[in-house]
């Protein structure tokens, strides 16, 4: 299996996990820093007391999480699509939730806390696998796709 699968099943896998604690009330604890201009307050808190969440923010990391499982089982080339969708995609959510005006997405949902780094991280490694990792073909002409 190639890295950039490899990548795309292990970010589906977290997204996958983060989606589903927010989505579970017991692991939703009350907010350690509460932002008045979230709007969307329904299973508003902390994932286990680190992650900031809400049932949007819940519900796009576990969609986003399906996606790049599919796209990890598909194939290598539906793997580099998800990763370079991946870095656009985080690293705007990273770039929202470092300032204050937009650190709520327009009071949507939590963008900041540790989901800047959380975001950051799949923007980078999506940036890499997407666009900059291309490993060299085998001299047997071998592909795994």
């Amino acid at each position: 299996m190639r890295a950039t699968r490899v990548y795309t099943l292990v970010a589906g896998l977290v997204l996958v996990a983060a989606g589903l604690a927010g989505l579970l009330p017991p692991l939703v604890s009350p907010p350690l820093f509460r932002f008045d201009n979230v709007r969307v307050d329904f299973l508003y808190g902390d994932v286990a007391g680190v992650l900031p969440a809400n049932i949007v923010r819940s519900v796009l990391h576990l969609v986003l999480g399906l996606w790049a499982l599919v796209a990890a089982w598909r194939s290598y080339a539906a793997a580099r699509v998800y990763s370079r969708w991946a870095a656009g995609l985080f690293g705007v959510l990273a770039l929202m939730g470092s300032f204050t005006a937009t650190s709520t997405a327009f009071g949507l949902m939590p963008l900041y806390g540790s989901n800047v780094w959380l975001h950051g991280a799949i923007a980078l490694l999506g940036a890499l696998f997407g666009f900059g990792y291309s490993p060299r073909r085998p001299a047997d002409g071998y592909i795994d796709y």
